[in-house]
């Protein structure tokens, strides 16, 4: 019966995940990572100029971000591009631009399958208990992943998130197992943490440095609690302070191991410089940092099980307030330490990634999973309190059940709508504007590649479906070369910037419109759910039609001049 029941969550899971992976085409970022992926698999490196193309996101103008040298851009860690190679391989036998689509995307899904599996691997130890008891846990976490539609609308896509996640998970396995469960040797900790640090830094620079913060303040207050436990409250304070420094030391020495290890690389990866400029152009006052910690909270309440964890802490608390000596019991140190250390991590990483002058939501998914978690352990951790003195009372029962069913019918509800969102999607695959424009092209002309094409947005996108001379972009970072050129196409987005640039190409020579019937919209598509995402984008569920031609998705055709020629 269990075994049935996990089978159908996994398939459950699974289908949220998988169907129609491969729609819509690709957007802005994920284009960026399909690029610099096919770069690698040519040069080895991500590259910024590829024949006639140029591929930047930054600000700077080729000012910061490229390597002279080599030509390499150290606008962004390499990992992500490293991974987007794979894909970009594995899409090589496919002719179809959606099937395509899903190959590039395939091996991020998949790392995020591993991370996550990962992730409840590194807690399993803790939620030992009755024969079915992990299996009923799995079950559990299962279930409330198929309803982290944030979460499974990141994963859909070929970006960086994915290996965060599956990084966090060696992460958390290597310090829960050495640390709660004592099933790792210290040589073992080490080289998984050092490794995975060292990738982490090269996946995202902000997850790197809520780890090392997390575990490094988890790991002295642990150190100090053990000396004051083990010399008694005569022991100075002084004392006891430099004790814990020592065990931080040695316990946390592959953390420090891997932040020596990556200095070299920020200053190969102009980290310094970027983040000067990203804080000298965006508002950065304690205004913004508040909105942006109000941005996380209303993700992990509303998103995610970050109420669930709260109503759990309650009960533990009102558990060990109705205990005779309202103390725990004996035997819950390794749930108990697994449920602070997640709580450290889930405040540092709020902490930490809200500091950024623009957040969106992929900067934080990984909280998302790290509460899923949280629920389990704290779950876990209450049963045991409830059982210690002979079992859990008929009271804390029913009590349990009813909390249990208020819950899953609220977590349901007010999941609805993108419950509902994704079931749609399911159903039918939403059509971005790019859906229509880009197989419309392919079809029109014999050797698109030869095309010269010019938009303000998606450049990488276009470059990779149609194989062509992409211009202008939406940063502009080849702009004084580029209009000199004349584009055969241009594809306008709504977007301000490098809309004049557009403007103005288009006047120097005649061009015919070619409308869809899809609405013109800035993205093809974007996984962000959240009211608090910059610009106020948010993830469309259904293929947008136009209600009337100026809202029609157009791009202009170059009409050839006539000929002199005569007959």
């Amino acid at each position: 019966m269990l075994a049935g029941l996990l089978a159908a969550a996994a398939f459950v899971f699974g289908a949220m995940l998988f169907v129609h992976l491969s729609y819509p085409l690709l957007w802005e970022d994920e284009g960026d990572s399909v690029i610099f992926g096919r770069s690698i698999l040519r040069y080895g490196f991500p590259k910024v100029h590829d024949g006639p193309n140029v591929l930047y996101g930054l600000k700077e103008k080729l000012e910061l971000g490229v390597d002279e040298r080599t030509d390499a851009y150290t606008g962004a860690p390499w990992m992500n591009y490293y991974l987007g190679a794979i894909g970009v391989a594995l899409a090589e036998g496919a002719t179809d631009v959606h099937d395509k689509t899903f190959w590039l995307r395939f091996p991020y899904t998949v790392t995020g399958v591993f991370g996550l599996a990962l992730l409840f691997v590194a807690i399993l130890p803790g939620l030992r208990g009755r024969p079915g008891a992990r299996q009923l846990s799995a079950l559990a976490y299962l279930a409330m992943l198929s309803v982290s539609i944030s979460l499974i609308l990141h994963l859909r896509e070929a970006r960086y998130y994915p290996i965060v996640i599956l990084l966090y998970g060696a992460l958390l396995y290597a310090f829960a197992y050495r640390h709660f469960f004592a099933r790792l040797s210290y040589g073992r900790y080490a080289f998984l943490t050092f490794t995975s640090l060292f990738l982490l830094f090269n996946t995202f620079y902000p997850a790197f440095g809520v780890w090392c913060a997390a575990a490094s303040l988890f790991l002295f207050f642990r150190g100090w609690r053990q000396v004051q436990t083990a010399e008694g409250e005569g022991a100075g304070i002084v004392g006891r302070f430099w004790q814990a420094v020592r065990f931080t030391l040695w316990e946390n020495a592959p953390v420090f191991a891997a932040t020596a290890a990556v200095l070299p690389l920020l200053l190969f990866f102009d980290f310094v410089f970027q983040a000067s400029r990203w804080f000298d152009q965006f508002d950065s006052s304690l205004a913004v940092y508040a909105r942006n910690l109000e941005f996380v909270a209303h993700s992990m309440l509303r998103f995610e099980f970050g109420a669930l964890v709260l109503g759990l802490k309650a009960l533990l608390g009102i558990a060990l307030w109705t205990r005779p000596d309202r103390r725990w019991p004996a035997g819950l140190e390794a749930l108990r330490g697994l449920s602070a250390f997640l709580v450290v991590l889930l405040f540092a990483y709020a902490a930490i990634v809200t500091r950024s002058p623009f957040l969106f939501e992929r900067y934080f998914l990984t909280m998302g999973p790290l509460v899923t978690l949280l629920v389990l352990v704290d779950a876990r951790l209450l049963w045991r309190v409830l059982a210690a003195e002979g079992g859990v009372s008929v009271g804390w029962r029913r009590g349990l059940a009813a909390a249990a069913a208020i819950a899953v019918v609220a977590s349901l509800a007010v999941r609805a709508p993108e419950l509902g969102g994704r079931l749609t999607e399911m159903r039918t695959p939403y059509k971005g504007p790019l859906d229509y424009a880009v197989p419309y092209l392919l079809e029109r002309y014999d050797r698109p590649e030869e095309l010269v094409v010019a938009t303000n947005y998606a450049e990488p996108v276009l470059m990779y479906y149609l194989g062509a001379h992409v211009i202008v972009g939406y940063y502009g970072a080849n702009l004084e070369a580029d209009l000199k050129l004349q584009p055969d196409v241009i594809v306008p987005r709504p977007w301000q910037q490098q809309y004049d640039s557009l403007e103005t190409l288009f006047r120097r020579a005649r061009y015919a419109p070619r409308a869809f019937e899809v609405k013109t919209q800035s993205t093809n598509n974007i996984p962000a759910l959240s009211p608090y995402t910059p610009g106020g984008l948010v993830h469309r569920y259904e293929t947008v039609l136009a209600e009337n031609d100026r809202e029609r998705f157009v791009i202009w055709e170059r009409v050839p001049e006539p000929s002199n020629d005569g007959p």
